[in-house]
């Protein structure tokens, strides 16, 4: 799918004695400006927001023989309220942009940046007549609320699949101030929803539940690079501390209410969260006082890129159907206003006079509201087999004897020649260098540390625990940890290419190192049910042609290569934590250079002598 673009139609309202003025100050066609009065106080919205639960209430039940009074109602509100912000020259505006966008085959990004007083507001009911149609009922013509912050930050908008989605289910069950949730039924109506996704490799889902869910959230935050954040509870506006809030729950299972500003000191450091989704009641509510004190726009205050929340209530059947619909469309490729926009769609098709589609708020302080621009397969997870392509298997006189290395390390020999690289099976050259035999363990970077001087990385382990740990894989080591221990060996981390080959050999396209068939008695993932690291060399079987071992599972590992022009780094190989799936030779994941993960770890590689290396 080809990625949409938008031009932008950026209008900045502020109130101004009885009225408010809207000034655009981003088109296509210049700035202009206009007064105008909104159809109901935002103060008075109480009638507005009965009409629309009633008619959500009467879609879902039992089929009617008329429409429902209440959706001529809010069709009335979004008439007159799209009279009343375009008015004057904004009109023209408004409409020249707009056939403007058509004629380059663009969408027009709408962003709203409303003062307090109007947020309380349903945007998203902006009804046009010339259309015929709610403007958010389309992907070319979103709604965005929109503001400005002072130190935004930086982005990555590259990745490929999987999109990681960690859902956090969160129910106080010990605690009568809050209505149950099934939590496991809500876990299986979207594992459900998102199944074909899962089982293409366009997602992968993780889940956070039950008691210290605030705690296993932070632990899961560290330990690997997720894209999304989907929150699945409780929801509200905190009185007392004058902030959107969300429930967790604590240790009894009692909730744990954390607020907008907590919230954002969590995710604050999580780069790699581009996208909050907030699957509860209520997320938009603010102080009027502060429009950053609800619990979304209170997260992109502190530079999340984007937030998804609920203005309304939303039914079970809504929310799963907005979710499967929601990240089927990001997955495809299109930008996150373009892919609510379908989900919005397919609840207007689904249940025609509910009006469900109206409750999720897009707020971002991305002005073109970019936050992902995916390629499909980037991360290759579900290459299919090649067939029968290969390549003479290799001279005996072309293997060398493996070498000990300075820092203690069993290295083994890589020859220079042609192989077949990505899931495309592409012919590359490659070798002529030798690989670590296993990862780099506990106890050979232990050595590093206290001969080097060079700083511990997070959750180094006790000295009891360093014991026990002492021939597994040294994890939470950033890209430049890895680097400083390869400049202290004398070695270099493997180019991506260099690592593949290492993995798959030279003679034919095999999906993993020890051949097309998976099995868990070759490599440590997530069909192991081990979760966590296993000592290097543990599954021999799984060796690669070249005799190097856990080159599938156990951890990732880091590479020279960039994964992006964003600054990521290439990690290869798959976990103990991630799917058979991704443990493949061709699996590739990307993660800031200064990422510290519990999965992740690296080998080391040295070039051969030239007289060793193959001429060939």
């Amino acid at each position: 799918m080809t990625t949409l673009q938008y031009v932008e139609f950026e209008l900045h309202i502020r109130p101004q004695g009885l009225q408010y003025v809207s000034t655009l100050v981003r088109s296509p066609v210049g700035k202009a400006r206009a007064s105008f009065r909104p159809p109901v106080d935002p103060k008075d919205l109480g009638a507005l927001r009965d009409a629309v639960e009633k008619a959500m209430l009467y879609a879902r039940a039992a089929p009617r023989r008329s429409r429902p009074p209440e959706i001529e109602q809010v069709r009335r509100f979004g008439q007159e309220l799209f009279d009343a912000l375009f008015d004057g020259s904004l009109r023209g505006a408004f409409e020249e942009s707009w056939k403007q966008a058509q004629q380059t085959e663009q969408g027009m990004n709408i962003l709203l940046d409303l003062p307090p007083s109007l947020l309380p507001l349903p945007w998203e009911f902006l009804f046009d007549t010339e259309r015929g149609d709610f403007l958010v009922l389309s992907r070319y013509s979103p709604i965005v609320r929109y503001t400005t912050i002072k130190q935004p930050r930086r982005v990555s908008l590259h990745t490929g699949w999987p999109l990681r989605i960690v859902l956090v289910l969160a129910t106080p069950q010990a605690d009568a101030k809050y209505a149950p949730l099934d939590v496991k039924q809500e876990y299986e109506r979207i594992r459900a929803a998102l199944g074909s996704l899962i089982q293409m490799g366009a997602v992968q889902l993780d889940v956070v539940e039950g008691a210290n869910t605030l705690r296993k959230l932070v632990a899961r935050l560290r330990s690997k690079p997720y894209h999304i954040l989907h929150f699945v509870g409780h929801g509200g506006f905190d009185p007392v501390a004058e902030e959107g809030a969300l429930v967790f729950e604590d240790e009894q299972r009692q909730g744990q209410l954390i607020g907008s500003q907590s919230l954002g000191r969590l995710l604050r450091d999580a780069h790699s969260v581009r996208l909050v989704f907030l699957n509860a009641c209520r997320g938009t509510v603010a102080d009027e006082t502060d429009p950053f004190s609800s619990a979304a726009s209170g997260l992109v205050r502190v530079g999340l890129p984007a937030v998804i929340a609920m203005q309304f209530e939303i039914s079970d059947a809504g929310g799963v159907s907005l979710a499967r619909e929601f990240y089927a469309a990001l997955s495809d490729g299109l930008p996150v206003q373009a892919a609510l926009g379908e989900a919005r769609k397919a609840l207007a098709v689904e249940c025609p006079d509910s009006l469900e589609w109206a409750t999720p708020v897009l707020f971002t302080h991305l002005h073109d509201s970019r936050i992902f621009e995916i390629t499909k397969g980037r991360t290759v997870i579900s290459a299919p087999p090649i067939g029968k392509q290969s390549l003479p298997a290799l001279p005996k006189d072309r293997m060398r004897s493996p070498v000990i290395a300075p820092d203690g390390k069993t290295m083994v020999y890589v020859p220079k020649g042609p192989f077949f690289y990505g899931p495309d099976a592409k012919m590359r050259e490659a070798g002529g260098f030798y690989m670590d035999q296993w990862p780099v363990s506990h106890r050979e970077y232990g050595r590093f540390l206290k001969e080097s001087g060079h700083g511990k990385p997070p959750h180094w382990p006790e000295k009891a625990r360093l014991k026990e740990m002492a021939e597994h894989p040294v994890t939470f080591v950033s890209w430049h940890d890895a680097q400083a221990y390869a400049g202290w060996a004398g070695k270099r981390l493997p180019k991506e290419v260099e690592w593949e080959k290492a993995a798959r050999g030279d003679t034919d396209a095999r999906l993993w190192p020890w051949g097309d068939k998976f099995s868990p008695e070759c490599a440590n993932t997530q069909e192991s049910h081990i979760e966590g690291t296993t000592p290097i060399g543990q599954y021999p079987s799984g060796a690669s042609p070249y005799n190097l071992f856990d080159m599938a599972g156990n951890v990732w590992e880091w590479t020279a290569s960039d994964f992006d022009d964003e600054g990521l780094k290439v990690q290869r190989g798959g976990s103990w934590f991630d799917p058979a799936d991704q443990a493949r030779c061709t699996s590739r994941s990307g993660a800031p250079p200064d990422g510290a993960y519990e999965d992740v770890g690296f080998r080391c590689v040295v070039d051969a002598p030239p007289r060793q290396r193959d001429k060939r």
